[in-house]
C-alpha cells in the first residue's frame, strides 16, 4: 500500500507500507476460514475451532479501517488539491471493482437461477445495492461488504472534507461511534449500513491523518503497540466481541504496520518477514476478490463431494480449506489476467 509524505511542505514522496497487504491476507483468509467452518458442520470441537475460528468473520471491520486507510493512501490529498477530479475517482473505482464483480455474479445466477436472483444480479451489476434498505442478497452474498464499501467510495469527497480538519474528523469519529450504537440498539440495523460501520472508516482515516508520528512511535515503542494487539486479542474472548474491543484491537494492527518493519512478524534485518513475504504480498493483492470468489469456490467443492474426502474432520477442514482458498487465488489471478488481455485487445 503507497502512502504519500509530505516534505518540506511542498514535495510528495511516497511511502510502501508492505505489511498491510500481509494484514489484508491474513484478514481474507480468516473470513474464509470462518465460512467454510459455518457452512460445513463439521463436528470439531475446542477452542481453536469453535471459538477462534468462528470469530474470524469480525475480520471485515478490520478490512474496513485498511479500506479507507489505503483509499486515503491513495486519493485524500489528490482530492483535496483538485489533482484528481471526482470523475476520474469514481471511474477508477469502477474500472477496479466490476469486472470481477459481474463475471461473479453471472457465475452465481447460472449456479442458482431464477427471477429473484436476477433482480439481485441487475442491482449488483450497478455496484449501488448498498443503498438498499438492509437488504441482504442471496447472490454473491458475502458481496454485502462490497456494496457497503462502495457506499463509503460514494461519500469519500465528503469523507476527505471531514479529514480535512483535525478537529472536526476527531468530532465525526464521535458522533460515527455513537451512530453506531444507536443504529444497533433503536433503529435495529446491521453491519450492511454504513452508519452501523462508519466509525470503522472513520478509525482508518484518523490513523492516516496521524500516520507519520504513529510510524515514529511504532519504531520506538513497538512492543507497547504490539501488547496493546495481544491485549485486544484476549479481551475479545474474556469480555467479548464488540465494536469498541474491535476497534481498538484491529486499529492497533494496523498502527503496528507502519513502523517501516514488520512489526507483526518479525523484525530481524535480512530475514523473511511474515506479512511483506512474497506470499502474503501475492495474496493481499488479489484479497478482494479472494473475498468476493471463495464461497462460489466452496459450492463448487460441495458439489463435487469433496467435504467428507476423510474419516477425520480436522483433515476435511483442512483440505476443504486450503482447496477453497487456493481455488480462490487460482480464479483471481487468472480473471486478472483476462481483463488485462481484454483491455489491451480492446
Amino acid at each position: 500500500m503507497i502512502g504519500m509524505r509530505r516534505t518540506g511542505g511542498i514535495k510528495m514522496e511516497k511511502k510502501h507500507y508492505g505489511a498491510i497487504d500481509g494484514l489484508k491476507a491474513f484478514s481474507c483468509i480468516g473470513i474464509a476460514l470462518m465460512h467454510i467452518k459455518s457452512n460445513t458442520g463439521y463436528e470439531i470441537g475446542g477452542f481453536l475451532y469453535n471459538q477462534f475460528i468462528g470469530s474470524l468473520g469480525n475480520l471485515v471491520y478490520l478490512f474496513m479501517i485498511i479500506s479507507a486507510f489505503g483509499m486515503c493512501c491513495g486519493y485524500y490529498e489528490g482530492i483535496l488539491e483538485n489533482r484528481i477530479t471526482v470523475g476520474e475517482f469514481y471511474s477508477k473505482r469502477y474500472r477496479k471493482i466490476w469486472p470481477c464483480f459481474a463475471v461473479l455474479c453471472f457465475l452465481d445466477l447460472a449456479v442458482s437461477p431464477g427471477a429473484e436472483a436476477v433482480y439481485e444480479v441487475f442491482a449488483n451489476l450497478t455496484l449501488c445495492f448498498g443503498l438498499l434498505p438492509d437488504k441482504h442478497m442471496s447472490v454473491i452474498g458475502v458481496g454485502w461488504f462490497l456494496g457497503l464499501a462502495f457506499v463509503f467510495y460514494l461519500l469519500f469527497p465528503f469523507f476527505c472534507w471531514l479529514l480535512s480538519h483535525k478537529m472536526r474528523a476527531w468530532f465525526s469519529f464521535g458522533i460515527a461511534f455513537l451512530f453506531h450504537f444507536l443504529c444497533k440498539y433503536y433503529f435495529k440495523t446491521d453491519s450492511i449500513n454504513i452508519c452501523y460501520s462508519g466509525v470503522y472508516f472513520m478509525a482508518g482515516g484518523l490513523i492516516y491523518l496521524y500516520r507519520i508520528p504513529l510510524e515514529k512511535a511504532v519504531g520506538r515503542y513497538r512492543w507497547i503497540f504490539l501488547s496493546m494487539c495481544l491485549a485486544g486479542g484476549a479481551a475479545a474472548f474474556v469480555i467479548g466481541i464488540s465494536m469498541p474491543v474491535m476497534l481498538i484491537l484491529f486499529s492497533f494492527m494496523v498502527i503496528c504496520t507502519l513502523g517501516g518493519k514488520d512489526q507483526l512478524g518479525g523484525v530481524s534485518e535480512g530475514k523473511a518477514k511474515l506479512l511483506e513475504s512474497r506470499v502474503a504480498k501475492l495474496i493481499g493483492g488479489f484479497s478482494m476478490e479472494i473475498y468476493l470468489s471463495h464461497m462460489l469456490v466452496f459450492r463448487v467443492v460441495e458439489r463435487l463431494g469433496l467435504l467428507h474426502m476423510f474419516s477425520i474432520d480436522w483433515l476435511n477442514y483442512a483440505t476443504v480449506s486450503c482447496v477453497v482458498v487456493s481455488g480462490s487465488l487460482v480464479f483471481s489471478i487468472v480473471m486478472k489476467k483476462g481483463m488485462q488481455i481484454i483491455g489491451k485487445e480492446g
